[in-house]
């Protein structure tokens, strides 16, 4: 093989030893790698839940502790006061 520091040359060299490959084997490729990208996306998501759901978590305990009223809690949330009276009282918070 051809030894090269150029990133098109080794571009180069993956596709072709790719394509040499027989049908299966690039099948098998293929789908270790659409696996890969759907773990990734798996992964983004709950990532971005856990945020969500922490943020939701600081505000409720904040209105639980009476750092912020019920009004404040619903405004940073993005909801009205009824969404989140209904969101906190799911989540097993009370206020005060």
């Amino acid at each position: 093989m051809i030894r090269t520091k150029n990133a098109g040359v080794e571009k180069a060299k993956y596709v072709i030893q790719e394509m040499s490959l027989t049908e299966s084997l690039r099948e098998a490729v293929e789908y270790y790698r659409k696996k890969r990208m759907d773990r990734k996306s798996e992964d983004a998501y709950v990532y971005d839940q856990g945020l969500e759901q922490g943020k939701q978590a600081e505000i409720f305990t904040s209105v639980q502790d009476g750092d912020y009223g019920v009004e404040r809690g619903a405004q940073k949330m993005g909801v009205s006061v009824d969404e989140f009276m209904k969101c906190m009282e799911e989540a097993g918070y009370t206020v005060k």
